[in-house]
């Protein structure tokens, strides 16, 4: 334990239970406030399989970082899931809207373009069964704002 100076309550135990049955339990500082463990940190919140939308983790802070950049790891930003899935729309309806009009201004190539601008617009509707499936690029746990 670092060498803290000044006034402290030192808690040393095999466990520590802290309960309350009518309210909350808050732990407050000026600065830092650090939870460390030799295995593992956990937090539940609600019965154990709940699916209650009101059991929420929420961390109010201006940044949010999970992890630490080492290794060759970077930090980056996490992706807003409906503001990608909807760019990702607009792009894909651009490049069919230009495959369309490329296959129909080469008279001579209309039938190989066309076949390339049908075969890119089956390909977008995977993507956009993708983008509306619950869960397979959209998290229905984790959102941001």
């Amino acid at each position: 334990m670092k060498d803290f100076k000044g006034e402290k309550i030192l808690l040393s135990s095999e466990r520590l239970i802290f309960n309350t049955t009518t309210d909350d339990i808050e732990f407050l500082s000026k600065s830092i406030f650090h939870i460390s463990a030799g295995d593992s940190v956990r937090i539940d919140i609600g019965p154990l399989g709940s699916i209650n939308p009101d059991n929420l983790f929420i961390i109010n802070a201006p940044r949010v970082q999970f992890g630490i950049a080492t290794k060759g790891r970077e930090v980056e930003p996490v992706v807003k899931g409906k503001t990608l899935a909807t760019t990702l729309e607009t792009l894909m309806t651009a490049i069919a809207d230009y495959s369309d009009a490329v296959a129909a201004s080469v008279p001579e190539a209309t039938p190989i373009l066309q076949l390339f601008s049908d075969r890119l617009k089956q390909e977008f509707k995977l993507i956009q069964s993708d983008l509306e499936s619950p869960g397979i690029v959209q998290s229905n746990i984790t959102y941001t704002i």
